[in-house]
């Protein structure tokens, strides 16, 4: 093999960083709101987990799951009041039909900042009918939905009311 003849090979595209950058930016926030994050190897739909701890560093029980979207162009809607994410039928009825929240994160790489939604919630909100939905979804996050260490501190909440049996 010569080194005069160039062989392409692979190539890390603008994608995969973005989406790296998206996970990066949901373990800083986890992190500084005192928990732990651990990454999937093999994505189904769930890209992170995380575990929360106590006031006093006790580890709780049960985790909650994450899948992380990342973008250069953000759709924001005409009176700019929310942010949309198109998401595969096929992964929404299997976060419906977790146990404990599932968050969907959007990272808008252009503005290192994130936007989160309790998929849960937000279905029972928007009254989602899964067996009524095509092959995509699209789902309208709040702008106001800022993913930061109050955001994650709230998660950890929702996990703690569902496990209770209070959601």
């Amino acid at each position: 093999m010569s080194d005069e003849q160039p062989h392409r090979r692979k190539t890390r595209t603008r994608g995969h960083v973005i989406a790296d950058l998206g996970v990066n930016y949901l373990e800083r926030q986890i992190l500084l709101a005192g928990h732990t994050m651990q990454r999937i190897t093999h994505d189904y739909g769930i890209d992170t987990f995380m575990t929360t701890y106590a006031p006093d560093g006790q580890i709780e029980y049960e985790v909650v799951w994450f899948q992380v979207k990342s973008t250069d162009s953000i759709q924001t809607s005409a009176d700019e009041k929310t942010v949309s994410v198109r998401v595969a039928s096929a992964d929404l009825r299997y976060w419906l039909f977790e146990m404990m929240p599932v968050v969907l994160v959007l990272y808008d790489a252009a503005h290192d900042r994130a936007y989160w939604v309790d998929v849960q919630e937000y279905a029972r909100e928007h009254d989602l009918d899964v067996d009524e939905i095509g092959e995509t979804v699209t789902l309208h996050i709040p702008i106001a939905r800022l993913l930061n260490v109050d955001a994650i501190q709230a998660i950890r909440e929702r996990k703690e009311n569902v496990r209770r049996g209070l959601s």
